[in-house]
């Protein structure tokens, strides 16, 4: 089945569980070798052990087959179980609640960041506001003092004039 499908350059679909390949009778013998050898690889028996049956299923089987392979894509495509009367979800439709769900979480991220980086510009901002206030009244002290030392020195240098 898989060597007849590589020669034909049929796409296979693993989500579609309608899909037919071959059909039985079509399927030819070295394709069904390969099968075999690949199973028996898989399953550690030997390749004779491993035997396909030519005969058809019932419906029964069939319906029971397709539910499962439902099932199991249900499970790939969806996070909760499938409800009744929903059509099967599609895998791009997951594909994009994944990448969806991705970017709010991106987005958060983002947005906590730049709360975060905002405060710390913020207490930056305050901080330096804080260190040039007290750099400015350390220079106006020193100015202040600087005036005073001189007033005084004038002082005592007019008083040593009138003497």
């Amino acid at each position: 089945m898989f060597v007849n499908t590589f020669r034909k350059n049929i796409e296979v679909d693993p989500l579609d569980p309608d899909q037919t390949v071959e059909k039985p009778e079509e399927v030819p013998t070295n394709a069904r070798t390969a099968a075999r050898v690949l199973l028996a690889g898989l399953s550690g028996q030997e390749a004779s052990q491993i035997d396909f049956y030519s005969e058809e299923p019932s419906e029964e089987q069939v319906v029971e087959a397709r539910q499962r392979a439902r099932a199991a894509t249900d499970l790939v495509t969806r996070k909760k179980p499938p409800k009744h009367n929903n059509p099967p979800a599609q895998p791009m439709l997951a594909f994009d609640q994944v990448l969806a769900d991705l970017e709010m979480k991106l987005l958060q991220q983002y947005r906590l960041l730049q709360g975060t980086l905002t405060q710390i510009v913020m207490r930056d901002l305050l901080a330096t506001l804080k260190f040039n206030l007290c750099m400015f009244i350390n220079i106006y002290d020193t100015i202040y003092k600087v005036n005073m030392t001189r007033a005084l020195t004038d002082t005592a240098e007019q008083g040593n004039l009138l003497k």
